[in-house]
């Protein structure tokens, strides 16, 4: 498990901004020398109370400032911007960070961004899969025309590569809708949850990952559950009540613009009081110890892996052999709901598996493979007689053919799987 933190940020309108900005540069210092893993930062464009309008800036300026943490864009909104300059700037940014830098890509959340730009808010989400194309086809190296409503391509390319191999990390926001999941799974890369632990965000994660996988076999990729980050908001102290303290400070400005955001949303109240008892309720921030934290968290990964949204990865140990899940620390053989947790499977064929779910293929390591793999677990062992590896080149072809880790049969015994 890894830590980060979603830095939209929040600050109520009356503060000095550039005191506010420059505190959060120190958060995000102060972060990195604690060892957490991520910062995202946000961009917004309207309100007064989300004030940093360019996550790029900020990612460039923090990274001078920090040594080891990764720094993300959280999220860019992608119909506010031509998708050659965005893709271009995060190259960039790539090289001056030495790779440490991530993608994320949103619709825009304040529908004023959008007014102010001209565009309707129902083709927000149709142009950032637009534009979520067009970077990622551009980020492979691709030459893009494209022509809509929102952007002209005409011969792009990216004149640099990125400074990671093969890509830096990219990352779809999801909330409610399942366009991020859709586009996470088109593309093979990561999701966002923002509204991880509010009760109707939470109710969807196992939506959201069952939809992440489909697509993902579609497109042949595998959703890959490291790359799955859930956002909720947290203040902890040494008891619940000091922290409940702590938050008098603010959380009335914030109840308002968040409630003014969504007006039946998880954070409701006129006071003090009322907000905190109403998020008690809801349970959709943590406002109190460690341990409340950690409760919470156990929470959202068991809504995350709920059994109707894991796979199974299976494989066989030999002829007449039952079939095994290859998923790390599951050793069942027919009821396994695990994640994949084999680096070997390859996405699967159009075909899968007669029985339930979807199948992991695989073709058989040749005898040379075999060895070599034993040498680097084990040490040098004796080497066996080259007599008991030999076969005709006929059989050798054979052996490498692709078969099923679930059911050890050839393509053409499967139907279509899920």
């Amino acid at each position: 498990m890894r830590f980060g933190n979603f830095l939209a940020p929040f600050h109520p309108t009356g503060q000095n901004p550039t005191l506010a900005i420059e505190r959060d540069l120190d958060l995000i210092v102060a972060m990195d020398r604690l060892g957490f893993h991520e910062a995202w930062i946000g961009e917004h464009h309207s309100a007064g109370f989300e004030i940093i309008a360019s996550p790029e800036v900020m990612i460039a300026v923090a990274a001078e400032r920090t040594k080891h943490i990764k720094l993300g864009t959280g999220v860019n909104s992608l119909p506010y911007h031509n998708p050659l300059m965005l893709a271009d700037r995060m190259v960039l940014l790539d090289h001056l960070t030495r790779g440490r830098v991530m993608l994320g890509c949103g619709p825009g959340q304040l529908t004023s961004d959008a007014h102010m730009l001209g565009i309707p808010a129902d083709d927000q989400r149709p142009r950032m899969e637009q534009c979520l194309d067009a970077i990622m086809r551009l980020l492979r190296g691709e030459t893009v025309t494209m022509h809509t409503d929102g952007f002209t391509l005409q011969d792009a390319r990216l004149q640099l590569a990125p400074y990671s191999d093969p890509c830096f990390d990219v990352a779809v926001a999801a909330s409610f809708s399942p366009t991020g999941p859709r586009g996470a799974g088109r593309h093979g890369v990561g999701m966002l949850s923002i509204a991880a632990t509010a009760r109707q965000g939470m109710d969807l994660l196992a939506q959201h990952w069952s939809t992440w996988e489909e697509v993902a076999a579609e497109h042949g990729h595998i959703a890959d559950r490291s790359k799955w980050r859930l956002v909720g908001p947290m203040h902890l102290a040494e008891t619940r009540e000091q922290a409940e303290r702590d938050v008098e400070y603010g959380i009335v400005e914030f109840s308002q613009y968040f409630s003014h955001l969504l007006p039946g949303g998880p954070v409701q109240g006129d006071t003090v009081e009322e907000i905190l008892a109403n998020n008690n309720q809801s349970g959709f921030a943590v406002i109190g110890t460690p341990a409340d934290a950690v409760a919470k968290m156990r929470s959202s990964s068991r809504r995350a892996t709920a059994d109707s949204a894991r796979s199974c990865y299976w494989t066989t140990t030999g002829p007449g052999r039952q079939p095994r899940c290859t998923a790390t620390n599951c050793s069942r053989s027919t009821s396994c709901r695990t994640s994949p947790g084999n680096s070997r499977v390859r996405p699967p064929p159009a075909t899968g598996c007669a029985a339930a779910g979807p199948c992991s293929w695989s073709a058989p390591r040749t005898p040379s493979e075999r060895r070599s793999r034993t040498t680097r677990r084990s040490g040098p062992r004796r080497p066996r007689p080259r007599a008991r590896w030999a076969r005709s080149s006929a059989d050798a072809d054979r052996s490498r053919r692709p078969t099923c880790r679930r059911c050890a049969g050839p393509p053409g015994r499967c139907v279509p799987g899920r």
